[in-house]
């Protein structure tokens, strides 16, 4: 099985021109789910709180309002819409993600792969020896956008 047949197509993403505040009502409550930043369909990386707050933090002196694309993290585990469901998911466990973004052939954005929705998956488990800067040949990989 592939990770774009269990892919959620429809998800919440924000502008990277978003003022930070409206990143915060996006994610709701302390600790959930990172949101994709998106340019259209073209990913620019994934935003969570503790984003939010070290990019705050970091832009105190800044004059003028702090935007999505100043906090986002664009250290990103993604994988494509080819990638084997097994790989996609030990991608995510190994690196303790519990979402990664769908890109398809041309590298946009097209969906959702979320471990805890996945069959059996019992949620991310953190892996002793992940080596988060790994990629393979197969698809799924660990991207600095």
């Amino acid at each position: 099985m592939k990770a774009g047949e269990c892919m959620v197509r429809e998800f919440q993403a924000i502008h990277p021109d978003a003022p930070v505040e409206e990143v915060l009502r996006r994610l709701g409550v302390p600790g959930a789910e990172p949101i994709p930043v998106c340019d259209g369909n073209r990913l620019i990386g994934m935003v969570g709180y503790k984003d939010v707050a070290a990019g705050v933090a970091a832009d105190v002196r800044r004059a003028g309002p702090v935007r999505a694309r100043d906090v986002v993290a664009v250290d990103v585990i993604y994988c494509r819409e080819t990638t084997e469901l097994r790989e996609a998911t030990e991608l995510m466990r190994e690196n303790d993600v519990p979402l990664v973004p769908v890109l398809n052939a041309e590298g946009r954005i097209v969906g959702i792969l979320r471990l805890a929705a996945l069959p059996g998956s019992g949620g991310p488990e953190r892996a002793e020896t992940a080596d988060p800067a790994e990629t393979n040949n197969r698809g799924a990989t660990h991207l600095r956008l």
